[in-house]
């Protein structure tokens, strides 16, 4: 075996360490220069499903963050070790992104002023994308093998084997997404020029932002899963479940600030915030119907 394909392997090792390394980082820093807001909109709040969303999607990366880097370090790991710590990842993992989808989900249906239909039909599209990843996750985990690292030096796990299956799960996340972003354009578009609250800006400008920004990264995870060799399998996927969870927790932070400020404003913005059946509750635990975050 030439020095050259030693090498490549064992950078390519060291490239998704770095990246793990550096999406448990990302996810740290976040949640230190947001904790004073997550506080005081979060935690001094009612409890209500958002709030248990939010705390899910918000936590949920430190742990598969932290199984991963461990698997990546792990001096002299056994292949069951290998095998649970991949699988205990990849699940917390997969559960994070999913509540993430969930909260983009309950985004575009507070849009659509609350539609049952449109409930109906993202809790529908919501299942196949759970009917379909989580299969594929199974199948994938299932044909990882593990073996020796390319270079004595480096430690940790190491796939050696394994099914391309898994860039099934990353199309069946990407074509969710899709959804969520043309129903909020077609929303968009169709209140383009009515006189609109803040908070309805808010709800088109964090849908669109959030939709690039894992639009992005999910598209490279396909590449990369499709691609590349299996030892760089978990390349982005790190890096996505914490995008995912970052941006969608910072809306909520975002909706919350301004529907607040909305109704400082006086009883024309209140209205409109009613219009939209988007109810947060300063406190007290009261509201009629609508979405309650």
């Amino acid at each position: 075996m030439s020095d050259e394909s030693t090498f490549d392997p064992a950078w390519r090792l060291q490239l998704v360490k770095y990246f793990c390394a550096a999406s448990l980082t990302l996810q740290g820093y976040d949640w230190l220069i947001c904790l004073n807001r997550e506080i005081d909109t979060i935690w001094l709040r009612p409890w209500r499903g958002v709030k248990v969303l939010y705390l899910v999607s918000r936590y949920i990366p430190f742990v598969h963050l932290g199984s991963a880097l461990y698997y990546y370090v792990a001096p002299e790991p056994t292949m069951l070790m290998c095998q649970t710590l991949d699988a205990a990842a990849t699940w917390f993992t997969a559960v994070g992104i999913i509540v993430s989808e969930a909260m983009l989900m309950m985004r575009t249906y507070a849009i659509f002023n609350c539609s049952k239909k449109i409930l109906v039909f993202l809790l529908a599209m919501l299942a196949v994308l759970v009917g379909v990843a989580f299969p594929t996750l199974v199948v994938f985990l299932r044909s990882v093998q593990f073996g020796q690292p390319p270079t004595g030096t480096i430690s940790g796990c190491y796939p050696v084997s394994g099914s391309e299956i898994i860039f099934v799960a990353f199309i069946a996340i990407l074509l969710f997404e899709t959804i969520i972003v043309a129903l909020t354009v077609y929303s968009a578009l169709k209140h383009y020029r009515r006189k609109s609250s803040p908070i309805i800006k808010v709800l088109y400008r964090d849908s669109l932002f959030f939709f690039l920004c894992i639009f992005s990264i999910t598209l490279a995870n396909v590449l990369v899963a499709a691609l590349l060799p299996i030892d760089s399998a978990h390349l982005l996927n790190r890096l996505q479940a914490s995008i995912h969870s970052i941006v969608s927790t910072r809306i909520i932070f975002h909706l919350r600030q301004e529907f607040h400020a909305d109704l400082d404003m006086g009883p024309l913005s209140r209205a409109n915030a009613v219009t939209m059946s988007l109810h947060f509750i300063p406190g007290d635990g009261r509201d009629s119907h609508g979405l309650s975050l």
